[in-house]
């Protein structure tokens, strides 16, 4: 019983991150019902890429509302916010991989802030840093890039 309090609080809460996702689900399934050869590596990156476009809606009205009230913004370490989009760079990349091939998914990857960054600072309202957009590409290509590190190493070291 808790877990379905909590699962409604998260849903009150976080309305937007659902409502993107259950809206990127429908356009996956409408996509798969016309088109039934895309691959499922495709439909789950759509997926994902609403979902995350619904944590940004959601970190954008959460932010300014704080702002609103006064309260101040937590201050998040430079380490942590590169551990997080390394992280956030693996996992795209990865869904990217999977549906178009290695080199398109690096590509993807390192373009994406550049194009995302922009539409952040719009719906953010704060300047865009040409240094913070650069922070971002580099974290995201290495996490795209450490798993395939890690492969060669431990292929390396059974030859």
């Amino acid at each position: 019983m808790d877990h379905l309090l909590e699962v409604a609080a998260f849903l009150i809460y976080a309305w937007r991150v659902a409502l993107s996702a259950a809206a990127g689900a429908v356009i996956a399934l409408a996509l798969k019902s016309i088109f039934p050869s895309l691959p499922a590596g495709a439909l789950f990156t759509l997926v994902f890429a609403a979902t995350s476009i619904g944590v940004v809606w959601n970190v954008a009205v959460v932010s300014a509302r704080d702002a609103a009230a006064g309260r101040a913004q937590p201050q998040i370490s430079r380490l942590v916010a590169f551990l997080g989009v390394a992280l956030i760079g693996g996992v795209w990349g990865g869904l990217t991989e999977a549906a178009l091939g290695a080199t398109a998914a690096l590509a993807i990857t390192a373009i994406g802030p550049w194009l995302l960054g922009p539409v952040f600072a719009a719906i953010s309202k704060q300047p865009l840093r040409v240094g913070s957009v650069a922070f971002a590409m580099f974290a995201a290509v290495l996490g795209f890039v450490t798993p395939h590190a890690i492969s060669a190493l431990f292929q390396f070291a059974e030859a």
